[in-house]
């Protein structure tokens, strides 16, 4: 860094670096999803099978007047399998001596250099979520924004005055209890969605009894969340499209024009029913395997210091009737 020219302002001093003060674009952890919806399942190995169980037998009546010195009917059941596979997932950085050696107050390249794997992985993360979760095709129901006459499989855009996505909202929620017993109970926005609702009139009328749209504070995420009665996860993380060093091309990670409406165990358990869970290859990471675990090491040939950052689950739906994907719900 060159020394600043001298005029009437610095004559005797050289700007240097200050000690306690530095810029750097760290995204908080509230922008990202990946973590705050499915429970994490650990697992030893890396790859394994599950049983799922046949949702029509726990649901009928076979129950009968058992006959007198007699046995009662027999009922049986036999599970399918299902199966998940788990990649280790790794960015690293080194620190040469050289760096450590030149470096000045307030640069310190293995705080900066670990936190910028963090955010990666923040990033990648929830990528990966929304590749596994955030599409068409995936779930039981898939429901379009329409400007107006909506089919079964359409509703409202969110951001018109005719909506009401909170009556749209139950009526998903009421048929997918008919159809597995099971009521969803969180809601994953994309960002013009929670836009959309924030100032949608109809979502207002119910939340403030009768506030217009010039008193906005009345609508937060926990009104929100009383007014549909789920759990409301909202996606704001965004990502640089670009090739190292190449001109910036930032990006929702989270389709912003969309929303997923599903049942989410508070835990994973024996028979628990889930929509989606995260599969964690605990066996290789520890506690860790479903957030990030950090490791360094030096090298003495390399005359560098490494720092790695590495993951090790996946995502995946496990029960996709427990889901509805709205797709383009705002214009």
């Amino acid at each position: 860094m060159p020394p600043a020219p001298i005029t009437s302002q610095n004559v005797g001093h050289y700007d240097a670096p200050l000690t306690s003060f530095g810029i750097a674009y760290m995204q908080s952890t509230d922008n990202f999803v990946a973590q705050k919806v499915f429970p994490p399942v650990p697992v030893s190995l890396a790859s394994d099978v599950y049983p799922v169980w046949p949702r029509g037998n726990f649901y009928r009546d076979d129950v009968q007047v058992r006959p007198m010195g007699g046995r009662a009917p027999m009922q049986g059941v036999k599970p399918t399998w299902a199966s998940y596979t788990i990649e280790e997932e790794a960015l690293s950085a080194a620190i040469d001596d050289r760096e450590t050696a030149n470096q000045t107050s307030p640069i310190n390249m293995a705080r900066a250099k670990t936190r910028m794997l963090m955010a990666q992985h923040m990033i990648h993360a929830d990528r990966k979520f929304a590749a596994a979760f955030l599409a068409t095709s995936l779930w039981g129901t898939d429901v379009t924004g329409v400007a107006s006459a909506p089919s079964a499989a359409q509703t409202i855009f969110w951001n018109l005055a005719t909506s009401d996505p909170v009556v749209e909202i139950r009526k998903r929620k009421r048929a997918v209890l008919g159809a597995t017993g099971i009521m969803p109970n969180v809601l994953v926005l994309g960002s013009d969605v929670e836009l959309a609702l924030l100032d949608n009139a109809a979502v207002i009328a119910r939340i403030s009894g009768g506030a217009s749209k010039s008193d906005p504070a009345l609508v937060e995420q926990a009104t929100l969340e009383a007014a549909f009665g789920v759990r409301i996860v909202t996606g704001r993380g965004i990502y640089n499209t670009a090739v190292e060093e190449g001109t910036e091309s930032m990006a929702f990670i989270v389709p912003a024009k969309s929303a997923l409406l599903a049942y989410a165990a508070p835990n994973a358990g024996l028979e628990e029913p889930s929509a989606g869970y995260t599969f964690a290859w605990n066996g290789l990471l520890g506690g860790q395997a479903a957030g990030v675990s950090v490791k360094t090491w030096r090298e003495e040939g390399a005359s560098s210091d490494f720092i790695q950052a590495a993951t090790a689950h996946t995502q995946k739906i496990v029960a996709a009737d427990l889901g509805v994907f709205f797709s383009l719900v705002v214009q």
